[in-house]
């Protein structure tokens, strides 16, 4: 159904109040967070992955909804997420860093780091100014390159 968010047009809405709901007797605050999200979830309210933390300590992770309405894939705390412009900000904050540890300059080549991009003369300053880019750039990099597991690093 049109106008309707991901992976939910076909279930009703309802007024569901998305604050996170008392505590019940017993119950410890991972399964607080958990039984929210869960109630989220099931009316459509939610779809993502969490990290809830107190004082540094995680609380809870997890996964919850759905990678693909279509084939009901469930989201795990592995999936991955095309979140465009929303990491724009972080990226620039990495490269930033970086920068300062000594690894990258932002004159460097992208293809100093990733041999297999196609644009050679595009800098990491290119990239962060918005100035140049790849037209598909996930067609470049081979699938499964990047996991959680392995991050990039340089």
């Amino acid at each position: 159904m049109a106008g309707q968010p991901f992976g939910y047009g076909q279930q009703k809405r309802d007024a569901a109040n998305p604050s996170l709901p008392e505590k019940t007797a017993g119950e410890t605050d991972q399964q607080q967070f958990e039984r929210w999200l869960m109630d989220l979830t099931d009316k459509g309210l939610f779809n993502g992955a969490v990290v809830i933390a107190r004082s540094g300590q995680p609380i809870l992770k997890g996964a919850y909804g759905f990678t693909h309405a279509s084939d009901r894939q469930r989201l795990t705390t592995s999936s991955s997420f095309r979140l465009a412009s929303v990491s724009k900000a972080f990226t620039a904050m990495a490269a930033m860093i970086l920068k300062e540890e000594g690894k990258l300059e932002f004159d460097d080549p992208v293809a100093k780091f990733f041999p297999e991009a196609k644009a050679k003369q595009v800098t990491v300053r290119h990239l962060l100014n918005h100035v140049a880019g790849f037209s598909d750039y996930m067609a470049e990099i081979p699938r499964g390159s990047f996991t959680t597991d392995s991050p990039l690093t340089t």
